[in-house]
């Protein structure tokens, strides 16, 4: 997994869709074969999105949680919830916020357009 981005990696991904593809040119063509072909194509968009930005992603992601004082998300999350964070969630949220953009414009960039 490279952060901020979740499961699956870009490896999973591509790999996942190679496989689909060789078993799917086996199978006659549906409209559920239409439904994975777009989601096949949809999570290749991913890869495509996330390779020319990844390192960019997983070092601003790596200072933020940095400045929080933490080198990992579970690290973060661990005093989360033993509640370090309860009277300060405001600013670990403005630290954060840019990494969830970061994730959300990977994983689907029109969910950063206004409505």
């Amino acid at each position: 997994m490279s952060a901020p981005h979740d499961q699956p990696t870009m490896t999973e991904i591509v790999r996942a869709v190679s496989q689909w593809w060789a078993q799917a040119s086996l199978s006659p063509d549906s409209r559920r074969r239409q439904f994975e072909i777009r989601v096949a194509l949809n999570a290749l968009d991913i890869v495509t999105r996330e390779l020319p930005v990844q390192a960019q992603h997983r070092h601003d992601h790596q200072r933020r949680l940095s400045t929080l004082g933490h080198q990992s998300d579970a690290s973060l999350a661990m005093a989360i919830r033993a509640g370090a964070y309860d009277n300060e969630l405001p600013g670990v949220i403005a630290v954060l916020q840019p990494s969830i953009r970061d994730k959300v414009s990977v994983a689907n960039p029109r969910w950063l357009e206004p409505d």
